[in-house]
């Protein structure tokens, strides 16, 4: 009698995500320790001191993100975000506002973009001429905007082409193998979300205190944005 060999059990793609409400100064010395020289040596260059928290609480995020990794080792890869070696999260995010900050890891290629929704700033010679004209409407035509936005800030960080010049815009090469692209909002801030396939998510918020220190937070404050 012949046996089939096991059947190879396909890991789901996965993505973690942490957001942290803007803090108003520098992470503390106990999470600073917690880095990598590299990325605290290039900190100390960024002569903006906003540049700089960003920078700082970005990384921190993704070392929260790895903590139960001990083995990964993130590689600052500059003009674009770190990548990870020896970890199955070897993918990362970074995007930030004046609202949030967030980072990401993932098991596959995606990007995030943070983008505070200012409709008076929407005019429709803006839209036509960053998109295609057929996509403005006078009906909440801010939502479309910063969707299509997010969707191309995305796109960018993936070194991959935005096309809005078809009746559903996308993010990939073709049609066909389009990427997997979710939003998620809060009262001001729209989250895009895009990567190569579908892939589950988990989602964090943290809290900064007055000393520096993060905590998780229990609010929720995100929620699914369907257009």
């Amino acid at each position: 009698m012949t046996t089939k060999p096991p059947v190879a059990q396909t890991r789901k793609a996965a993505i973690r995500l942490a957001l942290l409400p803007r803090p108003g100064r520098e992470p503390s010395a106990r999470l600073l320790d917690a880095l990598q020289p590299c990325v605290l040596n290039r900190a100390a260059v960024f002569l903006s001191a906003k540049r700089r928290l960003e920078y700082l609480w970005s990384r921190v995020l993704l070392h929260e993100l790895l903590l139960h990794e001990p083995q990964a080792v993130v590689v600052e890869s500059p003009p674009r975000s770190p990548h990870i070696e020896n970890a199955a999260f070897s993918h990362t995010t970074i995007s930030h506002t004046r609202t949030w900050i967030g980072a990401g890891v993932g098991t596959l290629p995606f990007a995030i973009d943070l983008e505070v929704m200012d409709a008076a700033r929407v005019r429709k010679e803006l839209f036509t001429r960053l998109f295609d004209p057929r996509h403005w409407s006078d009906a909440e035509p801010a939502a479309r905007f910063y969707r299509f936005f997010g969707m191309y800030e995305a796109a960018v960080k993936m070194n991959l082409p935005f096309h809005s010049d078809v009746k559903r815009p996308y993010v990939g090469h073709s049609e066909e193998k389009a990427c997997s692209v979710r939003f998620l909002r809060d009262e001001t801030t729209l989250l895009t979300l895009v990567s190569r396939s579908e892939a589950a998510l988990h989602l964090s918020i943290f809290e900064a205190d007055a000393e520096g220190g993060l905590h998780l937070s229990s609010l929720e404050p995100f929620a699914p944005f369907a257009p």
